[in-house]
């Protein structure tokens, strides 16, 4: 019995010695967190541009299909192979409901990593791109109508997106 009492008394000892129980004398204290890097930021920052216009064909406007549709606008090559943009690419976007925003006005924030060239085309770093733009939206539902010859004509659902409002931020990846 005295000698297993004395065993967990040494096995104490040793953990305390070691540091191994923290809050005694002589445990290791853990290292505090480091803090991550300030960003740097880019500018200018182009992604979008107030006033352009982008329209869509389709029957509803949905996340997917607006994203589809304004990679073509944006500055960057997305499909630049090696570099992959397409992967850190995303897009959320609402009706108005929020304090401060435009009723009636489709709201999309986004963004996405994209490497910035010297003049030889030379990836310097690589950046992240975000935007928050606000749009007016004008529908064109579904129609068919007959021209002067008696030619039938069918056009498809489309909207036009309106940049009304727009925020950028780009700083280094």
């Amino acid at each position: 019995m005295m000698a297993r009492s004395l065993a967990v008394v040494l096995i104490a000892l040793l953990a305390i010695s070691c540091g191994c129980i923290a809050g005694l004398p002589g445990a290791r204290q853990a290292s505090p967190t480091t803090t991550a890097p300030p960003r740097i930021y880019v500018t200018p920052c182009r992604i979008l541009s107030e006033n352009m216009t982008v329209q869509i064909a389709a029957s509803s406007l949905t996340d997917s299909r607006i994203a589809s549709e304004l990679v073509k606008y944006f500055p960057d090559d997305f499909s630049t192979p090696g570099v992959n943009i397409p992967s850190t690419y995303y897009l959320k976007c609402h009706w108005a409901y929020m304090v401060g925003e435009t009723e009636k006005r489709l709201y999309c924030d986004g963004g996405y990593r994209a490497p910035e060239l010297d003049e030889f085309n030379v990836i310097r770093r690589y950046v992240w791109k975000t935007f928050s733009a606000g749009f007016s939206v004008e529908e064109h539902k579904l129609g068919n109508w007959v021209d002067s010859k008696g030619v039938a004509h069918t056009n498809d659902a489309f909207y036009n997106l309106r940049v009304m409002e727009l925020s950028t931020v780009c700083y280094v990846a």
